[in-house]
């Protein structure tokens, strides 16, 4: 299930950049490792990526690509 929900956020979060082709291991050293928090305030959820990171760019990306998603039907 891991892996089938890697793959899917690869195409989903980018769909014409080169994360949709790395590998799970890639996926785990240089995404998944940017350091972030979370923050509530009244009913919103804020992420907080640190912008040090090499590849935070790509990571703000592709939250703001999941974003621009339409909620699934159902």
């Amino acid at each position: 299930m891991a892996a089938d929900l890697l793959a899917w956020t690869g195409l989903l979060a980018h769909p014409e950049s080169a994360p949709r082709r790395w590998e799970p291991k890639k996926l785990r050293h240089r995404l998944f490792v940017v350091p972030a928090t979370i923050a509530r305030s009244g009913r919103r959820v804020v992420l907080h990526i640190s912008d040090r990171h090499r590849w935070a760019a790509t990571v703000v990306g592709a939250v703001l690509a999941m974003r621009g998603l339409p909620a699934p039907a159902g």
